[in-house]
């Protein structure tokens, strides 16, 4: 049955793609500096900090205009929401339960197995007190992966016109597409995937253009803004 086939949830992959953009959003206007709630808003959706009982229309449309990847994604900025444009699906898995391929997906996944040592017994030139060479630490864990090669359907939709925000998600889908990984453990060679979405080559010119006319005033706002 469909609902036993494992898939990598789509916000998961929209919380790897916010850090994504948001940093690069950040490196292309030369923001180095910004308050916690600042940071919050773009790179993990924001908190409710007010409850004033209405929302400043005007604010939330500067914020979009000043960081139009917040347009995209949406953010909780006090005590608003704003609507992100685009919509990110889950990643499933082709295969035979998901109507979508040949083989099984008991084929298509794997189980292996990490190890933990506690090395502050045999660490070389420095002493780790309370070590002791009769403890022994070591421990082994199993956990499931995806074997190489499986191929998932996933869906990135754009509910919008605005030609900035377009411009903005092609950016979006460059930085992942050039990132390469998706979901946990990539520093032990897990998550590596070919993203196969075909990006227009000017697709994302339309937003650079518009982030290095603003740069000074985009920089300004977010040392600024409360």
């Amino acid at each position: 049955h469909f609902d036993t086939v494992p898939f990598i949830a789509g916000n998961s992959i929209r919380g790897l793609l916010r850090r994504l953009v948001m940093k690069d959003f950040c490196d292309l206007t030369g923001i180095t500096k910004i308050d916690k709630n600042i940071y919050h808003q773009l790179f993990t959706g924001g908190n409710i900090t007010d409850s004033t009982g209405f929302e400043d229309i005007e604010k939330r449309e500067n914020y979009v205009k000043m960081c139009p990847m917040i347009g995209l994604l949406g953010s909780a900025i006090g005590n608003m929401t704003i609507q992100g444009e685009m919509k990110v699906g889950g990643a499933r898995l082709k295969c035979k339960e998901n109507g979508t391929g040949e083989k099984s997906y008991w084929e298509l996944i794997d189980v292996t197995f990490g190890t933990r040592l506690d090395s502050s017994k045999t660490e070389k030139g420095i002493e780790v007190a309370g070590a002791t060479g009769e403890e022994k630490n070591q421990m082994k864990y199993e956990y499931e992966v995806f074997v190489r090669g499986s191929k998932f359907d996933s869906v990135f939709a754009v509910v919008t016109e605005n030609e900035l925000l377009i411009s903005a998600f092609w950016r979006a889908m460059k930085v992942f597409k050039n990132y390469g990984y998706i979901v946990g453990n990539s520093a032990r060679d897990s998550g590596l995937v070919e993203i196969d979405i075909e990006v227009p080559e000017n697709g994302d010119k339309l937003y650079l253009d518009y982030l290095k006319k603003n740069e000074s005033q985009i920089k300004e706002y977010f040392n600024g803004v409360q």
